[in-house]
């Protein structure tokens, strides 16, 4: 029990990891004057998408 809330927790703040990672990668992009392509765009959209189910299952698994 106690390996499985820590794997939700740890995914969880991968994922809020990457999210921010990506956005500090797109800023970065967009300040030197380079183009953010559709790659780009489709990653942060399914990773911000994604971000809702694994805070839910985090706070789930958290009240069991």
């Amino acid at each position: 029990m106690i390996k499985k809330l820590t794997l939700k927790k740890i995914l969880f703040y991968l994922n809020l990891g990457c999210v921010l990672i990506l956005i500090g990668y797109g800023i970065n992009d967009y300040i030197s004057g380079k183009s953010l392509g559709g790659d780009y765009w489709g990653t942060l959209i399914i990773l911000i998408a994604i971000l809702p189910g694994s805070y839910t299952s985090k706070i789930k698994s958290e009240i069991k």
